[in-house]
């Protein structure tokens, strides 16, 4: 037995019909704007997100150049990227926006059989939320790289100003490590520079873990403004000392503290 030959069986019209049928469900299923244009821009195929995206009917749309219902957009590198898919056969994909809300286009050229160009398909997605948290994501970022910035600058500064001073000076981050101290602080604890830096001020000293030296620095961190502890138990050796704690901060952002303790003298509190 052999096979009946297919051949004209997908030209027959109940076929074409039904094979329209299915595409127009999908056009219209699809929940972002899709549309397609002929080669002189003109519109040639509109889902009803389209409709909603271009704020006119399929029968108001269709047939109308595109740059004469969304003129702004001939300035955004659209025009190039349809222009590539019509006359070079090229995809492309770019965003376009307009005030708040940010579209993604994937353009594609469409061709028939014998791989000639009639048009080019559009196909857009809202990434407006997308957009959103990428801003403010890049907005953390660049107020952290600030706060980072500001914390190294001021603590090299602060560093060549209090190197001169003779009391113990230290200046903390938000973290709790080593940014800068003081020559005299570094000869008083029998540390060099760089054991110091970058290291939390517990791992160096346990014992200030619940002191009230640490309380008055977290509240200043938290915004509790400056304060003076008077003889204080020190923390290098025995004796007592007067420690002023100031936040370092940049307009509302706290991003440290400066440290300043009198050298301990001995004796009882």
């Amino acid at each position: 037995m052999k096979n009946t030959p297919l051949h004209g069986t997908y030209a027959v019209p109940e076929f074409l019909q039904g094979i329209t049928d299915l595409c127009s469900l999908l056009l219209d299923g699809n929940p972002e704007p899709v549309l397609a244009i002929d080669k002189e821009y003109r519109i040639a195929v509109l889902n009803k997100a389209g409709e909603r995206w271009l704020g006119r009917t399929r029968t108001a749309a269709l047939g109308q150049r595109l740059f004469s219902l969304l003129p702004a957009m001939g300035n955004n590198g659209l025009l190039e990227a349809l222009d590539d898919a019509l006359r070079r056969g090229r995809t492309a994909n770019l965003q376009t926006s307009s005030g708040d809300t940010h579209y993604q286009w994937r353009i594609q050229p469409l061709t028939d059989k014998f791989g000639a160009r009639h048009g080019a398909l559009c196909l857009l997605r809202d990434v407006s939320r997308q957009h959103r948290a990428e801003q403010h994501a890049n907005h953390l970022e660049g107020q952290l790289q600030q706060r980072d910035f500001l914390l190294s600058n001021r603590a090299h500064m602060a560093e060549t100003i209090i190197d001169a001073s003779k009391d113990l000076i230290v200046v903390l981050d938000r973290d709790l490590r080593f940014c800068a101290a003081n020559k005299a602080y570094q000869e008083y604890c029998r540390l060099e520079h760089k054991a110091l830096m970058g290291e939390l001020i517990t791992d160096v000293f346990p014992q200030a873990q619940g002191s009230s030296l640490l309380q008055a620095v977290r509240r200043a961190l938290g915004g509790g403004g400056a304060e003076t502890l008077r003889d204080v138990p020190c923390l290098l050796k025995d004796g007592y000392c007067d420690i002023a704690v100031t936040p370092l901060q940049y307009a509302s952002l706290v991003y440290g503290v400066l440290v300043n303790a009198s050298v301990p003298q001995p004796g009882a509190n």
